[in-house]
């Protein structure tokens, strides 16, 4: 699935966790301040003798039929993205509304989730009708295929995405918004995108709603990187810019035994086989309550000049 800085190279993702290491606020490379490693992989869970035991008997009977399943589903999960890139509206300009499509995209998505042994999924509250921008930490390889099955979201992705086999396709059925992290210009006009999708339900007539529809919510990793959840790190603006409501969403992976989290120098397939051979993985969702920059903001301001 297309996500902000999610189909990246190993040696990308570790170059750009490093940069983004050196703005998080108090934190110090020396471990023994206590200061928490927002990007170090934790293999203690799974390293005990037991634990390893465990995940080659699990692994003989379920690992067979889950990696099957993954295989098949995000083929599936292609093929209904292609049928939705072949029909309706081309580009970006307007929202696609292809409702069976979508179905076996969400649909496929879920048993992406079950192969990687996401049985099944705990959430708190509900997804937000009013709030166009969906904001959420990002931790592991299977958070855009819950947020595909949750709401089919749009996203933002880096322009190399769109070029990627199989994956270049469901970014272009989701409509994303593509960036050139090396150009200005790119920055910019996602920027200006961003506003106009998202403020498009308020600044459109009712009769172009009712021709093309409303976009989906667009969904952000305002920490733009994966993390580990040790720690919060600095949050990009994108998604406050349009000072429209926004809805946080908290992605809580109660493991136990595996740390699912994409960060580190544990290779992306490790972790996936590693999630396989789990007798079952947790998540927790919580949809916490709508924020709404702008009023906020003015609140803010008004109780500045009291003071």
């Amino acid at each position: 699935m297309a996500s902000p800085n999610t189909a990246h190279s190993p040696a990308e993702g570790q170059h750009q966790q490093q940069q983004t290491l050196t703005r998080v606020k108090g934190y110090h490379h020396d471990q023994e301040g206590g200061a928490k490693h927002p990007f170090r992989y934790n293999f203690k869970p799974h390293s005990t003798c037991f634990q390893t035991l465990k995940m080659i008997t699990v692994g003989l009977i379920l690992f067979p039929l889950r990696m099957f399943t993954f295989i098949f589903f995000f083929i599936v999960l292609w093929l209904a993205a292609l049928a939705s890139t072949c029909c309706g509206p081309s580009g970006s300009e307007f929202p696609k509304s292809q409702v069976i499509s979508r179905f076996f995209m969400r649909f496929a998505s879920r048993m992406i989730l079950w192969a990687l042994g996401f049985w099944w999924i705990t959430t708190n509250g509900s997804p937000s009708t009013d709030a166009p921008v969906v904001v959420a930490n990002h931790v592991s390889f299977a958070d855009p295929f819950f947020f595909a099955y949750a709401m089919f979201p749009m996203a933002v992705a880096k322009a190399e995405v769109l070029n990627m086999p199989l994956v270049g396709t469901i970014a272009k059925a989701q409509q994303t918004i593509t960036v050139s992290r090396d150009s200005t210009k790119s920055r910019h006009e996602v920027a200006e995108e961003i506003c106009r999708r998202t403020q498009w339900q308020q600044t459109q007539s009712e009769e172009v709603l009712k021709k093309h529809g409303k976009w989906p919510p667009l969904l952000i990793f305002p920490e733009a990187t994966c993390t580990n959840t040790t720690s919060i790190i600095e949050f990009k603006l994108g998604a406050f810019t349009p000072l429209m409501p926004v809805q946080p969403v908290a992605l809580d992976f109660r493991q136990k035994h595996l740390d699912v989290s994409w960060v580190g120098n544990c290779p992306l397939p490790l972790t996936i086989v590693r999630m396989m051979c789990q007798v079952y993985n947790r998540l927790e969702v919580t949809y916490l309550p709508v924020m709404h920059p702008a009023k906020e903001g003015q609140q803010h301001r008004q109780g500045m000049e009291e003071e």
